[in-house]
């Protein structure tokens, strides 16, 4: 995006300065770029200059929600509280991990886990551990294990996770797993189909029932409707699955039927996952027919080669959902999604109140306060190492908080909408709690006594550190932990040696990175100093720079001069391609004559 432009006449030689008055909307660090675009220039590669610019203003926090609109009411209340949030699609989180860092904290308000790729997953993970991030977790029906989190780096990093066990009041489960082990699943894709179904089974509670059938041109019942406490023999025989031999789902549809049927469940639902194309055959009448008996289809679409528009219509025929995704890797998540979904036991809808359970800086202020009901939420369990703040009258948690690494991670298991958060958006108190609620999980960096110079050295980064105590003194034997990483999130290996008292050197290589944010921590001390760099462009294109003495003092080229004084060689050649152009000639030329 172009936010100046202006002509500038560039002299031959020296420097031009140009000044350009450019209002800084959105705090966090911004990566900025200028170019120059000359009518004519046989190089453009040193047209392009970068750096990246700390701001300093509103705290800026990252709302991802499937329907952004919805929490315009919030934003509202928030920005009076000077924080500012920027509300974005379930597909807004960047795609560079630099990208992230520019916001103070990320709020999921209504994600699902497979709207984000692992490698995304993992960024958040790091952004909160690494980099002292805040990551906030609302309640939807796309959040914590009911939204696919089950086991992710994600929930590695929030204080409440999927709760396991149902309420007892709840209607039992019974569900087959419908999963493709045609010769295209070989490999990586069966074994996440291995990983999505003992996922699934660990889901379910006690009470419930699964089995798992695998197909190609037949059905193989891998696991008889079991217990689903019976988890280690349910894991043990998901384990066995094989990848071989074509695809065809009807037969096994009409087994998955067969086992509901004699099921004593109030619930019967099934998921089927395919890679590939089937034989339609009847299966979607067959998926109706089994809505009608009260057995759910639900089905997964791996891959751009698997038959989407046929899955769909089933799933839309057995009154489940349907799923379609080009990466593997998502169908673990996916499962999980569906089985909480399918259980229908992640969530609670009515008036429930909101009750402290600790003191807590958080709550600072608040200690007497009567908070307002939530209209529902989602059951979840929490960590060990967490705080529950509030809790629901039925006990279960209502909001936690957890330190992980250097930041920290809440989670609200209502939400901030008209659907459950109604009361909490009509309280006159809504807007300071939760302003202040945020910035608790805010990124926090004290780099007080770190002093740091950059530099470039023979295709090295170089970073000089100073380290002083708060008393100005010079400090030895820092256990520095220190991290690079380029915009894609890889992280680079970092040397670092103790050059003097006090004095530090810490040395990357940048090979091809466009981009590096290096992070320098001195764990004893809680300090933390994030530094940023972006590639100028190759040094034999900065023509301002001082040109070497060798250079300076070699002479011209001189074409002849190399030439002097050696002497011609004569070498000698066939002249059997001359006489074959002469023969091929005369022949022509006979040919010419005898006509004539």
């Amino acid at each position: 995006m172009v936010v100046a432009g202006q002509e500038v006449a560039l002299a031959a030689s020296g420097e031009t300065l140009c000044h350009a008055d450019i209002r800084m909307v959105t705090g966090g660090d911004t990566v900025w770029v200028a170019e120059l675009i000359p009518q004519d220039d046989w190089f453009p590669a040193n047209n392009r200059a970068a750096v990246t610019l700390p701001v300093r203003g509103k705290p800026r926090v990252l709302v991802l929600h499937d329907k952004p609109a919805l929490m315009r009411p919030a934003e509202r209340l928030l920005r009076e509280q000077d924080i500012e949030l920027e509300s974005r699609g379930v597909r807004g989180l960047p795609d560079t991990f630099e990208a992230i860092l520019a916001f103070d904290a990320i709020l999921l308000a209504d994600v699902p886990a497979t709207a984000l790729t692992n490698r995304q997953m993992e960024w958040l993970k790091r952004y909160v551990t690494d980099f002292g991030g805040g990551l906030i977790m609302l309640g939807s029906e796309n959040s914590f294990g009911l939204g696919g989190y089950y086991k992710t780096p994600v929930e590695d990093v929030l204080p409440l996770i999927a709760r396991f066990e149902k309420d007892k009041e709840k209607p039992s489960l019974a569900m087959v797993l419908l999963i493709d082990k045609s010769g295209s699943m070989t490999g990586t894709k069966v074994e996440l189909a291995r990983q999505a179904a003992r996922g699934a089974a660990e889901l379910l509670g006690g009470q419930d029932q699964i089995a798992v059938i695998g197909f190609d041109e037949q059905p193989q019942l891998v696991c008889d409707l079991t217990p689903a406490a019976n988890r280690a023999a349910v894991a043990g025989a998901i384990d066995m699955l094989q990848a071989g031999g074509g695809t065809n789902l009807q037969p096994a549809l009409v087994q998955a039927r067969d086992i509901l049927r004699a099921a004593s469940a109030r619930l019967k639902h099934v998921i089927a996952l395919t890679d590939g194309q089937t034989d339609p055959a009847n299966i979607v009448e067959l998926a109706r027919e089994m809505a009608d008996s009260g057995i759910t289809v639900s089905t997964v679409a791996m891959g751009r080669d698997a038959a989407g528009s046929l899955l769909e219509q089933m799933a839309v025929a057995g009154g489940g959902r349907f799923y379609q995704t080009d990466a593997p890797e998502n169908v673990p998540q996916i499962f999980t999604r569906e089985t909480m979904q399918a259980s229908r036991s992640a969530i609670k809808e009515d008036l429930y109140g909101a009750t402290p359970v600790t003191e807590h800086p958080l709550l600072a202020g608040f200690e007497r306060t009567q908070f307002p009901p939530v209209l529902g939420y989602v059951m979840t369990q929490p960590r060990p190492t967490a705080q529950v703040l509030l809790a629901t009258e039925t006990g279960d948690p209502l909001l936690a908080i957890g330190r992980f690494g250097l930041g920290t991670g809440i989670a609200f298991t209502a939400d901030l909408t008209e659907r459950w958060g109604g009361e909490w958006l009509s309280w006159e108190g809504c807007g300071r709690f939760w302003a202040q609620t945020m910035r608790a999980a805010l990124r926090k960096e004290d780099a007080v006594g770190i002093e740091t110079r950059l530099r470039e050295d023979s295709g090295r980064l170089l970073v000089e550190v100073t380290r002083r105590d708060e008393a100005g003194r010079l400090m030895g034997g820092v256990a520095w932990q220190a991290s690079a990483l380029d915009d894609a999130g890889d992280e680079h290996p970092v040397a670092s040696e103790e050059t003097g008292v006090g004095k530090y050197r810490f040395a990357v290589a940048v090979m091809e990175s466009p981009s590096l944010t290096i992070r320098l921590h001195d764990p004893a001390a809680g300090k933390v100093k994030t530094l940023r760099w972006n590639r100028s462009y190759p040094a034999e294109y900065q023509l301002t720079a001082v040109t070497a003495n060798p250079l300076v003092a070699a002479t011209a080229f001189d074409p002849v001069r190399i030439r002097a004084g050696i002497p011609p060689v004569r070498i000698r050649t066939s002249a059997l391609p001359w006489f074959s152009l002469a023969a091929i000639a005369l022949v022509l030329a006979g040919g010419v004559l005898r006509r004539i």
